[in-house]
């Protein structure tokens, strides 16, 4: 009896597995997964700008739409390359910035479409739950990683 209790002393961790103090998801592959989700949306941008409309809003496409998508899309892309490579210097800072531009992105595209908080919007559902939720679950794991 006496002794086992030393020795089970023994048997324990000192502190928690590696798996409960880091992250599972690293701040430089955070920035990585950012860079493909906004880089998908660039390339959408760029080569369906009538798609990115019409699938989530009751309106048409219209030349001068298309072009401010499709003129957007060179602003995404920039910030997709930089933030890639401030990720090789600066991980953490990447990251931060990164849950900043998602959080400011859901705030001024799809929950303003939502709720309509700058201008009430002809918006498509279920289709527009889409980029809701993307949004919702990037901030989310973003928070998790800088928490980490």
């Amino acid at each position: 009896g006496h002794n086992f209790r030393a020795n089970r002393a023994c048997l324990l961790p000192s502190h928690p597995p590696p798996f409960f103090t880091m992250a599972a998801i690293s701040p430089s592959q955070f920035v990585t997964a950012y860079c493909f989700i906004f880089g998908v949306y660039g390339l959408q941008m760029l080569l369906t700008p009538d798609k990115m409309t019409t699938q989530f809003f009751k309106t048409p496409a219209t030349p001068m739409l298309r072009f401010w998508v499709r003129g957007f899309s060179m602003t995404i892309f920039a910030t997709c390359f930089a933030m890639y490579k401030l990720a090789s210097f600066d991980a953490t800072l990447a990251a931060q910035i990164a849950v900043a531009s998602t959080t400011a992105t859901a705030i001024f595209y799809p929950f303003n479409a939502k709720f309509g908080y700058f201008d009430k919007l002809p918006v498509i559902y279920p289709k527009h739950y889409e980029p809701e939720i993307l949004m919702a679950g990037l901030i989310a794991v973003g928070a998790y990683v800088l928490a980490a």
